[in-house]
């Protein structure tokens, strides 16, 4: 019974090692019965997602359960992840190679407008905030520079905008991505009215984005900002695990 499914995370994979450990120990953090790896789209050799794929094969699993962790479908990654799983075919990608799968690929959703990303962004607020309605909030997300891709970002963050505004009496929220960039011309505008300014990132874990990236556009600006991401938040764990045992249910139901 144990064996009717496995699951494979797919994360982005990154150059930074700590980074690294703190996205496998979220995964291995998982409580599941089933068999359960890790795979990086980029920056790792051993760990592809076809080794995660022949793991899984190799274990006996009939069904696996594929989850990327990514803050929003409007990722150009999952395209590529979808192509090396033959999951789309609408795109070619001259640079990927798609692989061999024998098992039922059962695809995943990332975390879009989940609860658990407006309970992180909202423990976000509250460290960094101390009376929302003398600050101004900013939201920085990655964007993509594909007129869809970004269509889906936006309207993420335009709920992700609204749910705060329910919340909190900020003097002004908005939000902004490094694709396409806006993100110092919308720092530097919400720093116009006066009010001190909090900039939160939607980033899934540590590194090159919240290291020198993001900063480097934040650079001499008075910006509160700590670049704290999702990941190594323990709800992180309880989201894997609830899109488990989600998309069990449906594969089960129907």
């Amino acid at each position: 019974m144990k064996k009717d499914y496995g699951v494979l995370v797919i994360a982005h994979g990154t150059k930074n090692n700590q980074a690294k450990i703190l996205i496998e120990n979220t995964v291995q953090a998982v409580q599941t019965p089933f068999p359960k790896t890790i795979a990086y789209l980029e920056f790792d050799k051993e760990q592809t997602i076809s080794s995660g794929i022949s793991l899984l094969e190799n274990i006996g699993v009939n069904k696996i359960i594929i989850i990327p962790l990514f803050v929003s479908s409007g990722s150009t990654h999952l395209n590529e992840i979808k192509y090396i799983l033959g999951l789309d075919h609408s795109t070619n990608h001259p640079d990927i190679q798609q692989i061999s799968i024998n098992t039922p690929i059962l695809w995943c959703s990332p975390m879009d407008d989940d609860p658990i990303l407006f309970k992180l962004i909202f423990e976000q607020i509250n460290m960094l905030s101390s009376n929302s309605s003398e600050e101004n909030l900013l939201l920085i997300a990655h964007g993509s520079e594909q007129a869809y891709n970004n269509h889906i970002w936006k309207q993420l963050l335009e709920k992700l905008k609204q749910k705060i505004e329910h919340h909190y009496s900020f003097s002004a929220i908005s939000y902004a991505t490094l694709h396409p960039d806006n993100v110092t011309f919308v720092a530097k505008r919400l720093l116009r009215n006066g009010k001190k300014l909090i900039a939160i990132p939607l980033v899934i874990s540590q590194g090159y984005l919240t290291e020198k990236k993001i900063p480097s556009k934040l650079d001499g600006l008075d910006v509160m900002w700590n670049g704290q991401t999702l990941i190594p938040h323990p709800l992180m764990t309880s989201w894997l695990e609830a899109k488990i045992s989600e998309r069990i249910v449906q594969e089960e139901e129907g």
